[in-house]
């Protein structure tokens, strides 16, 4: 898929947008660009270079790959985010996501979790709703952008469980999790992949998984639900209210106009 990239080229860009898994620096979209662009580079014997462009829900880094020539050698990273969210929600996108690029494949698929600080009290889905109904307005949530599928998401569980919890958007999912950690932001519904070393330590509360996208006997399912179990009986009402199944998807894309062969 990748034999545009076997002619002479001193260096490629794998572009990778900063979209609802993050995109900082640490972040689950860069270490999975960074594991991609070193299998490039052991493939074709040359640089592939991975650049962060964190804001706007993954749409900087989309924009930069749809404005590059259309040689294949800048590609995104992106997600469902700048592909489908932020084109939807934003009243004027810089860029047609079918008009602006050529699809390459299809990365991985990334369930979202629902996460809380530490900090509260809280023990499950049911605990936490009551707890949000108490202090309606004064819960705040963490997002990697507006218009990202972390922000949507945690939108529809304000809307169909008549919460109120004020969105704050940040750049990446990174910071996210940093402030959930600090107990500046109560939760958050970022990828698994951006929040589990940290659930696993303790620091940060799992109250759901859907697990779909997760392969039943990793060391990822069995972690999840090892820490899940004393929340199981807010599974179900929460892939209830929001939806069965919340999966980021990450792809692989570049410039309209790619040649092929």
């Amino acid at each position: 898929m990748f034999d545009y990239a076997e002619r002479a080229c001193s260096r490629t860009k794998l572009s990778e947008s900063i979209n609802s898994d993050g995109g900082a620096v640490c972040g689950a979209s860069d270490l999975m660009a960074r594991v991609i662009a070193l299998k490039l580079t052991t493939k074709f014997g040359q640089s592939v270079v991975v650049e962060n462009r964190t804001g706007s829900g993954g749409s900087l880094g989309a924009l930069q790959v749809a404005r590059a020539p259309a040689d294949g050698y800048t590609l995104l990273l992106g997600s469902s985010s700048e592909i489908v969210q932020v084109p939807s929600v934003a009243r004027n996108a810089p860029y047609d996501p079918q008009q602006d690029f050529t699809p390459i494949t299809m990365v991985a698929t990334i369930p979202l979790v629902l996460t809380a600080s530490e900090r509260i009290s809280v023990k499950s889905v049911h605990q936490f709703l009551d707890y949000a109904r108490q202090e309606s307005g004064k819960l705040s949530y963490g997002s990697a952008g507006p218009g990202s599928l972390t922000h949507l998401a945690m939108a529809l569980l304000n809307f169909r469980t008549k919460i109120t919890l004020v969105h704050v958007p940040y750049r990446g999912s990174a910071p996210v999790i940093t402030d959930l950690l600090a107990g500046n932001l109560q939760v958050a519904m970022p990828p698994i992949s951006a929040v589990l070393p940290y659930v696993t330590d303790g620091n940060i509360k799992l109250f759901e998984c859907k697990f779909g996208g997760i392969a039943q006997d990793s060391t990822a399912a069995a972690i999840v639900k090892e820490v899940a179990t004393p929340c199981i009986q807010g599974i179900k009402l929460l892939c209830s209210v929001v939806a069965d199944q919340l999966l980021e998807l990450r792809h692989v894309c570049t410039a309209y106009g790619l040649p092929h062969g």
